[in-house]
């Protein structure tokens, strides 16, 4: 979880820089569990209350299966 966390902060970092974070695979542990979980990270547009505003996803991924999702609201998708 704690490397989930600090995915959606980096992110964060990225759009309040002015950028958007990158999407796709972006890590893989290296020995630290047993099995072989892989992180994703993923934004998508979400109209909350007649506003669009972009959902920064990051999902820890074992074998094919999603076994944690995090997510946070960046802000508006006209940044």
């Amino acid at each position: 979880m704690q490397d989930s966390l600090s995915y959606i902060e980096a992110g964060k970092a990225v759009y309040d820089s002015g950028g958007i974070p990158t999407t796709g695979i972006i890590s893989s542990s290296n020995g630290h569990n047993l099995s072989n979980i892989t992180f994703t990270q993923s934004v998508t547009e979400e109209v909350v209350n007649g506003v669009s505003i972009l959902r920064f996803i990051v999902q820890a991924v074992d074998n094919g299966v999603t076994v944690y999702e995090i997510s946070t609201f960046l802000g508006s998708s006209h940044h």
